[in-house]
């Protein structure tokens, strides 16, 4: 665990990895960014043998050999104020090398790294503890490597071992701890710390169910706080559940920056079709019995422009091709396919029997080539094929070919589950949803200011539900009401006097009804507006439903 208290005067680059890699932009990173990394690399040494001596380097002029390995290549990103940012890839990618960067435990190679506001990073839970101490002892020993203060450790003392759950145990030494008793003490220092900025890695799942609970609380505490988080986990769950952004991080180069959701469908891309090439290349088992009186070979994925592929999209249509032998005279046998996934799960199974296909009689030394005509609408993912030929009345095999083919698909899109089942969204406007037809009144077109006229109205119902009354929809019910704007064209306060229908008027209906209105207390002249209301929701005008208008003198 590393903690950075950061200055907020930039003036001498004191918030900075060092003086010469500092991003002079102030506004840039205290007002709306915490982290930038400005075309940032990184290379290590790898020795290829143990170092020697200084007396052999001197005596024999050996020197040990190595290699630079360059573990990020000029990447740049920025982590806004207030941001949980995720950073995934596969093991090596460089992701820790980042978070020890951003904390400061290594410089960069080249580039430039500007971090503002205080850190706790979470990077080897417990790295400082002494084992003959107890838990007590290792807490202040652990918070004095953080640099917080004593008193303000002794402030929060109580919290941090509640939270921790190790009352019991807080004076016995920690070399007795376990595992998760160990790391549970280490995060619960670390997030005590109240940092502006929390650097986490692989550390979200430490403990038991409960104190995993209660982390998964201290991080959206930190969230609605307005803390920046950064986390390098490899539970793609947790980077879709906190992250608001997140990075790619392959071979030390960001693949993509996007919202992570969109990171990791193409992280999980990237996997399966890795995993698919290493499975190809290494050439998977295949489990094959049978009787051997039809023998399947040359099996084939060919996708719409006859192209034999490993690889197709979700919802593309391919055929699965195979050439069968008979080496003795066979009546209607059946020929089907498998598909499972990574995990043996089958996915899909059908065969000619199945499809209501009878495919004849098969005599000796006969060639034949079947096909299957798919749509394989599956997520992205590595898939295995299985294919076979079996008797139809006792279903023994002449020849079942398990795992024969392994094969990728890759999405076009977003989806989650198993299969794609190629769903389509369309938008429309609802038209006549809130239609209004005023055929009569008898408003006049003056007015005394503050009296209350009864006005005669012919209304008819060209929506496409029933406006219903109170009495038979008392939560929701349709009345008339009217409003009042005055020369300024502001709506006076008084909106108007609500009106039950007394009914329910279903579509095409015709309601002739009395409302009274109550005239401005002022004189001028007005605009007066007659409409429907939906309770609770809005006026039918503000809907596109049409209303009642009328210039009234009042005197």
């Amino acid at each position: 665990m590393v903690n950075l208290k950061n200055n907020d005067d930039f003036k001498n680059d004191k918030n900075t990895i060092n003086s010469e890699n500092v991003i002079n932009d102030r506004n840039d990173i205290s007002d709306k960014n915490t982290i930038i990394f400005d075309s940032v690399s990184k290379s290590f040494r790898i020795y290829h043998e143990v170092i020697p001596s200084l007396k052999e380097t001197i005596i024999r002029g050996k020197r040990s050999t190595f290699e630079n390995f360059l573990a990020l290549d000029d990447i740049s990103f920025k982590v806004k104020r207030g941001e949980t940012f995720g950073i995934i890839g596969p093991n090596g990618s460089g992701k820790t090398t980042i978070l020890k960067l951003i904390s400061g435990i290594i410089q960069p190679t080249e580039g430039k790294i500007a971090v503002n506001g205080s850190l706790s990073a979470l990077l080897e839970l417990g790295a400082g503890f002494h084992p003959d101490l107890t838990g007590r002892e290792n807490i202040f020993l652990n918070a004095s490597l953080l640099g917080i203060p004593r008193k303000k450790i002794e402030e929060r003392f109580n919290d941090i071992v509640k939270f921790s759950g190790l009352a019991r145990f807080i004076d016995t030494p920690v070399k007795n701890y376990s595992s998760g008793m160990y790391v549970r003490l280490g995060f619960t220092i670390a997030i005590n710390v109240d940092p502006d900025i929390l650097l986490i890695d692989e550390v979200l799942a430490v403990g038991d169910r409960m104190f995993q609970e209660k982390c998964k609380g201290v991080i959206q505490n930190f969230k609605d706080r307005g803390k920046t988080i950064v986390i390098v986990s490899h539970d793609l769950d947790a980077i879709a559940k906190y992250c608001t952004k997140a990075i790619l991080l392959i071979d030390g180069n960001i693949v993509i920056e996007d919202e992570p959701n969109a990171v990791i469908r193409d992280y999980l891309s990237y996997v399966a079709q890795k995993e698919a090439e290493l499975a190809v290349k290494e050439k998977p088992i295949i489990l094959r019995r049978g009787t051997s009186d039809l023998l399947i070979t040359n099996i084939q994925l060919i996708d719409k422009n006859l192209n034999i592929v490993k690889s197709i999209y979700s919802n593309d249509k391919i055929k699965i091709a195979a050439e069968v032998l008979s080496r003795n005279n066979i009546k209607n046998p059946v020929f089907g396919l498998q598909i499972d996934d990574e995990e043996g799960t089958k996915i899909y199974e059908t065969n000619t029997d199945w499809l209501g296909k009878d495919t004849g009689i098969f005599i000796k030394d006969r060639r034949v080539k079947v096909t299957f005509s798919q749509k394989l609408n599956l997520n992205e993912g590595a898939y295995y094929l299985t294919v076979y030929a079996k008797d139809r009345d006792s279903g023994n095999y002449y020849d079942l070919r398990e795992r024969a083919l392994i094969f990728n698909v890759r999405s076009k899109g977003k989806l989650e589950g198993i299969v794609d089942l190629g769903t389509e969204f369309s938008l429309e406007e609802e038209k006549n949803l809130y239609a209004v037809k005023f055929i009569s009144d008898t408003v006049p077109d003056k007015m005394r200011k503050d009296e209350i006229y009864t006005i005669n109205l012919k209304i008819q119902n060209e929506s496409k539900f029933p406006w219903q009354d109170e009495i038979e929809n008392p939560n929701y019910p349709v009345r008339i009401g009217y409003r009042w704007i005055d020369e300024k064209g502001e709506t006076l306060p008084i909106e108007g006097i609500r009106t039950f229908l007394g009914k329910t008027i279903n579509p095409d209906e015709i309601l002739e009804i009395k409302v009274n209105i109550k005239s401005p207390m002022k004189e001028g002249k007005y605009l007066l507006k007659i409409d429907l209301v939906k309770e609770f929701f809005s006026w039918f005008s503000d809907l596109g439903g049409d209303f009642l208008q009328k210039e009234i003198l009042v005197e």
